[in-house]
């Protein structure tokens, strides 16, 4: 199973991805979503996995960020699951009502 970790800040608009513990090559598709909000790769990102393991279709996706973010995500692996076999796991960061409220003290 390929492990997939991504992290998506939606507020600097920031996504790190990290493909079986390396980043993946600049000339990868999903080098370019680094830049891009969520909601403009989200659908695309499965068939692009599948195209840079030349066909293999088993991921895990370790996701942080925050929790619509990750619905997004589970939507699109759930219309993806014709094609592929996904496993999901959310990483929560802490939303920024509760940040801001600390930041107060």
């Amino acid at each position: 199973m390929n492990h997939i970790a991504i992290t998506h800040n939606p507020f600097l608009v920031e996504t790190e991805f990290l493909i079986n513990g390396h980043s993946p090559s600049e000339s990868s598709n999903i080098t370019a979503y680094s830049s891009k909000r969520l909601q403009l790769w989200v659908e695309q990102i499965f068939d692009d996995l599948q195209a840079l393991f030349n066909g293999s279709n088993d991921f895990f996706i370790e996701f942080t960020g925050v929790e619509s973010d990750f619905n997004d995500i589970k939507e699109a692996a759930s219309n993806a699951i014709q094609k592929v076999c996904v496993e999901l796991k959310f990483n929560p960061v802490v939303p920024s009502e509760e940040r801001l409220e600390k930041s107060k003290l």
